[in-house]
């Protein structure tokens, strides 16, 4: 089914810079959109879950790049009575990477879109080149006990996780992309929790930085010298992680991408680019690259389609 697609697409696709499409997956819409037409494509996870993934638009100009918005945030759309985990999320992943047939790209996860990314990673899927988290959050146990301790040093009135999680940028940075109502807060507490002083959600004992010895490709750990827990906490995922590399971004928080847009974009480009010389995966060579610079429109697709 996926082989008729990808043909009948190559057909009538037509050069584009950027255009958007929606899989259906297990009765729900998952909107995408695909930026770019040159260049290894890179897959960009969104904070959150419930932050629209629009604050990611342009973060590599010089490359093709998927975004998406997880169920429950942005343009996808809950149109079943699936109950959303944790595991949905890296099943939701998946099933975007299997049905627009994508045979080679790197992964960037930011904040919890790291954790999806990681897991997907330790699923070892096909074509996988690398893996960029940014303020990555995958010890959530951690997590929760480094709120604790900055409610402690706090003034208790007034006291909310959310201002530091998403925390750490300027009211001008702010204003270019991260907005609040960005966020599905329903989604959002959900799987944080409702009570502002902890982790009481559905990510609450959540734990994936025990799975990063076990991957294989070469991981780039990006952190805002400003943002929440802080680099001591993040560094400890790169001394768990063979073959990764560690960078601080001196002027931002949360949001390197946006506070140091030009930095942000050099620097993970340059990455990526060391990757491919070094990659022993067979790059999408250029002519079936045109499958994905043509607008797909809907795709129906299930967890039966993974089986």
């Amino acid at each position: 089914m996926r082989s008729i697609l990808a043909v009948f697409l190559l057909v009538l696709s037509a050069v584009c810079s950027s255009f958007a499409g929606q899989i259906v997956f297990n009765g729900n819409l998952i909107y995408y959109e695909i930026e770019g037409t040159e260049g290894e494509l890179v897959i960009v996870i969104s904070d959150g879950p419930g932050l629209d993934s629009s604050y990611m638009t342009g973060i590599f100009q010089e490359r093709r790049v998927l975004r998406y918005d997880h169920l429950g945030s942005g343009k996808s759309e809950n149109s079943s009575s699936i109950d959303i985990d944790f595991q949905y999320y890296i099943s939701e992943l998946a099933a975007l990477i299997y049905s627009l047939d994508l045979n080679s790209f790197h992964l960037v996860g930011h904040g919890f879109g790291s954790a999806v990314a990681v897991g997907l990673a330790l699923t070892n899927p096909p074509g996988l080149l690398s893996l960029v988290v940014v303020n990555p959050r995958l010890n959530y146990t951690a997590i929760d006990l480094a709120i604790s301790e900055l409610r402690e040093t706090e003034p208790t009135n007034g006291f909310d996780k959310y201002n530091f999680l998403l925390g750490g940028i300027s009211a001008e940075d702010r204003a270019k992309g991260i907005t609040d109502d960005l966020i599905n807060r329903a989604t959002y507490n959900l799987f944080w929790g409702e009570d502002p002083t902890s982790i009481e959600g559905r990510l609450r004992g959540l734990d994936l930085s025990s799975g990063l010895p076990d991957l294989r490709v070469p991981i780039l750990v990006c952190v805002g010298i400003k943002s929440f827990p802080g680099i001591a906490h993040t560094s400890a995922y790169q001394s768990g992680a063979p073959n990764s590399e560690f960078v601080t971004f001196m002027n931002s928080g949360h949001f390197p991408m946006i506070e140091e847009k030009a930095a942000f974009e050099l620097i993970v480009d340059g990455f990526f680019k060391r990757v491919e010389e070094n990659s022993s995966i067979e790059i999408l060579p250029k002519t079936s690259r045109e499958i994905l610079q043509g607008n797909p429109g809907d795709r129906v697709f299930g967890q039966e389609d993974l089986e």
